[in-house]
């Protein structure tokens, strides 16, 4: 078969960062082509003189990004060209994008499946960047101005996902609010990785990882004022490590970080040295508002770091499978979870062979690659397609 994966941006491209959507997208790709199907990768170069003619078994097609407002429009007609040119028996895309609507158009057109995949627990709200632009902090001019170019994102996104064949969701939260606001069923399936190669035993210093795009919805300044509580143990270590785009809440960042002596910032960690960070974590903490399934817990859980969030316990996977913990929006309450987890190690001990366990069974089973085939094959609609990931 021959596959398209047709995404905003490509995982090893330096200039575009890292998020949840280009991992898998790219764990995924991947995949496919090792089973020995034909998969081709269209994705926006942040870099018109950034890209490459081929990965390994992957067949690489770029079309320029562009950054002014209206400017996924030509992206849009880009994509489309490059996918008539390719002309694939079966397209993925993944997350809220106009790309949505050019796979959709293509699957109307020429009779073949498209599968969409949601990639956030807002990936099924109907006026998501509408509502986003609406709570932003930008002036009330800017706001105006951007208005249309996010109306009519959403309204693209909209057709473009009821216009999919098949529809994947992370979470049954995102399966819900798909089928009300869309009326489209989808299939709650597992995110799909390659495991670690290597495994070595957790280092003797507590290190206790941050590791995220720095954006205000993932709150990495809340990090910082756990780190603040745990200045009074000195082997103990916080890291905080990402990258963004925003200078002035980069400044903020700073800023709130002076005077933090027990506090490393690295900076911007590229994919390939992610796995090495959460080997060496002792604790992966997570403060994000909203929040699909993170990769960033997958990956803790494949190198056996239990998980601390604020907000986030997906499929109520961490309480039931004991995978760390949930506070639930109390920062008192994380504070109190990970000074009993660092003073008692055993509590630790006991979560990270469950955290390799859970991670191994979960996230490596071929069935899940199986189950993307399967959609991937299918003009109608999925629902002899079995939903084999459990709550």
């Amino acid at each position: 078969m021959k596959i398209a994966l047709l995404a905003d941006s490509f995982l090893p491209d330096p200039k575009s960062g890292i998020n949840g959507t280009q991992v898998q997208l790219y764990q995924l790709a991947h995949a496919f082509a090792r089973r020995g199907h034909s998969v081709s990768y269209i994705y926006a170069a942040r870099d018109r003189s950034t890209h490459w003619p081929g990965e390994g078994d992957l067949d690489l097609y770029f079309y320029p990004e562009h950054h002014h407002v209206f400017g996924w429009i030509p992206a849009m007609r880009r994509a489309a060209q490059l996918l008539r040119k390719i002309a694939p028996d079966a397209v993925y895309q993944r997350g809220r994008s106009p790309l949505t609507l050019v796979a959709a158009k293509w699957s109307r057109r020429s009779g073949k499946p498209f599968v969409w995949g949601s990639n956030g627990e807002d990936s099924g709200e109907y006026f998501k960047y509408l509502d986003r632009l609406r709570k932003s902090q930008r002036a009330g001019i800017a706001r105006m101005l951007l208005g249309p170019d996010a109306w009519l994102r959403d309204l693209c996104i909209h057709r473009g996902i009821v216009g999919a064949t098949n529809i994947v969701a992370q979470t049954e939260h995102q399966k819900m609010r798909i089928k009300a606001n869309f009326g489209k069923d989808s299939i709650v399936l597992a995110s799909y990785f390659f495991p670690p190669d290597k495994r070595k035993d957790k280092q003797s210093r507590t290190t206790i990882l941050w590791l995220a795009s720095m954006t205000r919805n993932k709150q990495p300044e809340l990090f910082l004022d756990l780190a603040r509580k745990f200045m009074d143990k000195d082997d103990w270590r916080f890291c905080l490590a990402g990258g963004t785009a925003d200078e002035a809440y980069k400044t903020e960042i700073a800023e709130r970080s002076a005077g933090l002596s027990n506090l490393d910032m690295p900076g911007p960690i590229p994919f390939s040295d992610s796995d090495d960070k959460y080997l060496r974590a002792t604790v992966s903490v997570n403060t994000s508002l909203v929040e699909g399934l993170p990769n960033a817990y997958i990956q803790s859980w494949f190198n056996g770091t239990p998980v601390l969030s604020l907000h986030q316990d997906p499929n109520n996977w961490i309480a039931k499978h004991g995978l760390g913990h949930c506070s639930h929006g109390d920062m008192n309450d994380m504070h109190i979870t990970l000074r009993l987890w660092l003073e008692e190690p055993a509590l630790l001990e006991e979560m990270r062979s469950r955290c390799r366990n859970f991670a191994q069974e979960r996230f490596s089973d071929e069935r899940v690659i199986d189950t993307y085939l399967h959609l991937l094959s299918l003009r109608g609609s999925r629902s002899n397609t079995p939903d084999f990931t459990d709550t």
